[in-house]
């Protein structure tokens, strides 16, 4: 019974609640227009160029991303920009979440030719040889639970190698110096700056059971981990004496993998030229190096930042 009037609350309560106060927040008008505008970003992926290689003075170099069937379009923006601003040859590696389509690959590797495509099947496949459910319980249902912690599992697991993963919420608009040095010889992690702190779980509890100091803020949205560096056995632990004491969280992915940096060397990007969230910019906005538009920046998002880097 409590799990049915949960639902409920959900549906006749908690969302529309949600939705109004994002109307607010938002305005009317980007409030009713943002699907149009993503769409006509979606429909616009038709004129993004085949990455152009001339010139290109560094190396080709894997970028991860997670996407499907609703968020491919932004994928391929997001490697576009960066292929149109750095210096090494971009090649993308995909994670399907389960629902990209085949002529969504398509398109993406009409610009990106080289691109990889792991399917979800594949993925859950190498997940069960590398992360038994028996032995790794917690991992597997944190993994069942959340898309988003396919971020450690599906890219990190079983690798030995750096491996840097972007959100496609994000575009380019500069030269990425401090990432382009970054993929000349990956070494140690390298993540955003958030704009405040969002671990879910207190830092009293996640620095007690990793035994290091957490960085500060750190987003994921840009995150490079090496697979060998994981001890998946520890963060099965973790994850357990974790929702025992304060429940589940969203943003259990940020926590585990902010515990898992804080054992290592790491690289937090300047938090201005990488901007997290940003909103409502004025008329004389000038773009950073990337932009990173989580939660109440998808209406300049969708409604104008890509259009300029078509320009």
């Amino acid at each position: 019974m409590k799990p049915l009037l949960s639902s409920l609350k959900t549906t006749l309560y908690r969302r529309p609640k949600d939705e109004i106060q994002r109307m607010l927040r938002w305005g009317p008008r980007a409030y009713l227009l943002c699907d149009q505008w993503a769409k006509q970003m979606e429909d616009s992926v038709s004129l993004l160029t085949p990455q152009d290689e001339a010139g290109k003075t560094g190396k080709e170099v894997e970028i991860w991303f997670l996407t499907g069937r609703n968020h491919w379009y932004q994928t391929a923006f997001c490697a576009w920009t960066l292929a149109k601003h750095s210096r090494h040859r971009i090649r993308p590696v995909i994670l399907d979440d389960g629902t990209l389509e085949d002529s969504q690959i398509s398109q993406i590797r009409r610009i990106f030719p080289q691109t990889v495509v792991h399917r979800k099947t594949d993925c859950d496949a190498r997940v069960d040889a590398l992360l038994p459910r028996e032995e790794f319980p917690n991992i597997r249902r944190w993994r069942d639970r959340q898309l988003l912690f396919r971020k450690l599992t599906d890219i990190h697991a079983g690798s030995s190698e750096w491996r840097l993963f972007l959100d496609s919420d994000m575009l380019f608009f500069a030269p990425p110096v401090a990432i382009d040095d970054y993929l000349d010889n990956p070494s140690g992690c390298i993540v955003q700056a958030d704009c405040w702190e969002s671990y879910g779980y207190s830092r009293t509890l996640v620095e007690s059971l990793c035994g290091h100091t957490l960085p500060k803020a750190a987003n994921i949205g840009i995150f490079s981990l090496n697979g060998d560096s994981i001890p998946w056995k520890e963060v099965d632990g973790w994850l357990a004496k974790m929702e025992e004491a304060e429940g589940t969280r969203y943003n259990v992915t940020q926590c585990t993998s902010a515990m898992l940096m804080s054992g290592l060397d790491y690289q937090i990007l300047d938090k201005e030229d990488y901007k997290v969230h940003p909103v409502r910019p004025g008329p004389s906005h000038t773009p950073r190096i990337l932009e990173h538009y989580v939660s109440d920046s998808k209406p300049w998002y969708l409604g104008k930042a890509w259009r300029t880097t078509l320009s």
